[in-house]
């Protein structure tokens, strides 16, 4: 090899390797930055009413602490706040009531599942909804195919829960309102043990 085949084989090789670390930079990056959501907070009266009706905690039912109940407008997933909360403060919309009802799952016992409390159909949270992921789009997020369906988790089940488990959640009976007057830009952090930690980043107010 000569001198010139040399050093050209040398660069490339320092090329590849400066590649190499700052992909690995990006993805230790990537993996410390928490997650991004939208949600609604329900407010602590609510919650204990919902605190009441969650299953008994145990080594296959995750149980969701009362304090961080909530519905979720959007989920953004790990992300930079980069011009999103600048495009949720041009969000315009009304106060209005917000009533949950009824209780459901996704998923299965065999496969693990999720318990929830249901929302009764109301045309102003739809309209919400469709307005922050409008404006989210708007900075370049990527909405989700799935279809929004409000509920406020209250429970997680590992594979093999016992079924009876989400048929006594199916049973329970619930109807409670309040007012929405504000929702949240959060953040989801991993907790050591247990469930993720969330932390309200932003609040935007609903005006009339």
């Amino acid at each position: 090899m000569n001198k010139i085949s040399f050093w050209r084989y040398y660069f490339k090789l320092i090329q590849i390797i400066l590649r190499s670390n700052q992909t690995r930079l990006l993805r230790g990056a990537l993996k410390v930055m928490n997650a991004l959501f939208v949600a609604i907070k329900i407010p602590d009266p609510i919650g204990k009413a919902l605190q009441a009706i969650q299953p008994v905690a145990g080594s296959r039912v995750r149980i969701v602490p009362r304090d961080r109940f909530h519905l979720t407008l959007c989920y953004i997933g790990r992300q930079t706040f980069s011009g999103i909360e600048q495009a949720l403060t041009n969000i315009i919309a009304r106060p209005f009531e917000l009533c949950l009802t009824g209780t459901g799952h996704f998923g299965s016992a065999r496969r693990g599942a999720t318990l929830w409390a249901g929302i009764e159909e109301n045309a102003e949270l739809m309209s919400l909804q469709s307005k922050v992921e409008a404006a989210l789009v708007s900075v370049g997020f990527e909405p989700e195919k799935r279809c929004f369906k409000p509920h406020v988790t209250l429970a997680r089940c590992k594979p093999k829960t016992p079924v009876d488990v989400l048929h006594e959640h199916a049973a329970k009976q619930l109807r409670h309102c309040f007012v929405v007057s504000e929702f949240g830009l959060y953040t989801s952090q991993p907790a050591p043990h247990g469930p993720p930690i969330y932390s309200l980043e932003h609040a935007y107010s609903l005006t009339e």
